[in-house]
């Protein structure tokens, strides 16, 4: 039996959305909330498997509501509910480690898909020649390859899983072995917020070695990693544009890689291979040679305190403030203004 959370203020959407669950699967146990604070406070007594829940309410903000189921109950599944149109603030609640999402009005069969994908994820997996470990490190491993575009470290990665399939001599079904690479497809597509489509598993349909499964999943990750490419080619340049428009209104603020990839909802490390591919320099030098040249100008047309000026180009230490204007211009903050 696995108790699920409904969160939502809509009373109409709970009661709609619990009907449908409750005749799909029996062993849910299911609870419905209309506030996130009940629902908070609930999970303090009997925590729940699974939270679906909306994720704007006006009691709290739903980001705020699932952070901190994140933060306190890290084994709990999330999916999330939006209004279409909401889809920048679906995706900054993806970073929360939630599994999926539906856009409202929900019908039955995506209601059916989200319950699918959340059971194979309680349900212990029925691969019987790797385990979940090695899977998610299958997945880790061609995730960040994926991000870097490395086909041919994707190409190694699968060659491997197929030898550990190999090597452990096991009768395995095509039904499961259609499960393991598929499942991997599917996590890739969410990842990278890539339409899904029934043709990932058509495409197995004629497969008959685990040598074809392999050459079939590579063939779908090299489009997914080419689609990329082409999208990239279109929407960077306008994206390292508004970083660079968001870098120069908030130079007194904290601009770090992970912040700003956050803010712009991506991968860290992809963020800053674009930057470097884009502008030729990396994005901590580029904040680090705009916050100089700030600091440059405030000195020569203002009479603030280098205290003030420290602060304005984002270094709440002034000494080390000092330290990097120096090591940038070769002089200290006041003898440059002296020199000015």
């Amino acid at each position: 039996m696995y108790r699920l959370f409904l969160v939502d203020d809509e009373n109409g959407q709970l009661d709609l959305m619990e009907q449908i669950l409750k005749k799909m699967n029996s062993n849910l146990e299911i609870h419905c909330f209309t506030q996130p604070k009940d629902a908070l406070a609930a999970m303090k007594q009997n925590p729940a498997h699974i939270i679906i829940s909306d994720i704007r309410m006006p009691q709290m903000d739903g980001l705020t509501f699932i952070r901190q189921i994140r933060q306190n109950y890290s084994d709990t599944i999330i999916a999330i509910l939006s209004a279409y149109g909401d889809f920048s603030y679906a995706k900054k609640a993806m970073s929360y480690s939630v599994v999926d999402y539906l856009v409202k009005p929900v019908n039955r069969q995506e209601l059916q898909n989200l319950l699918n994908n959340i059971l194979s994820r309680l349900e212990p997996l029925n691969f019987p020649y790797i385990s979940p470990k090695e899977f998610e490190q299958l997945e880790r491993s061609v995730m960040s390859a994926v991000y870097q575009s490395d086909l041919d470290e994707i190409s190694h990665i699968l060659e491997q899983f197929t030898e550990l399939v190999r090597g452990r001599d096991l009768t395995c079904s095509r039904a499961v072995i259609v499960q393991n690479f598929g499942h991997l497809l599917l996590i890739l597509y969410r990842h990278l917020n890539l339409e899904l489509s029934d043709e990932i598993f058509r495409n197995f349909e004629s497969c008959s070695s685990l040598e074809q499964f392999s050459s079939v999943a590579l063939s779908q990750i090299k489009q997914i990693v080419n689609d990329r490419k082409a999208i990239e080619k279109q929407s960077s340049s306008h994206t390292i544009d508004e970083i660079i428009h968001y870098i120069e209104k908030n130079l007194g603020k904290e601009l770090s890689l992970m912040s700003i990839a956050e803010q712009f909802h991506f991968n860290s490390s992809y963020l800053s291979n674009l930057f470097k591919k884009q502008t030729g320099m990396g994005l901590k030098e580029y904040i680090i040679g705009r916050r100089i040249e700030h600091a440059k100008d405030l000195l020569c047309n203002t009479n603030w305190k280098i205290q003030q000026i420290s602060a304005k180009c984002g270094y709440e230490d002034v000494s080390y403030f000092v330290q990097i204007f120096k090591k940038h211009t070769g002089f200290s903050p006041s003898q440059f203004r002296k020199r000015m």
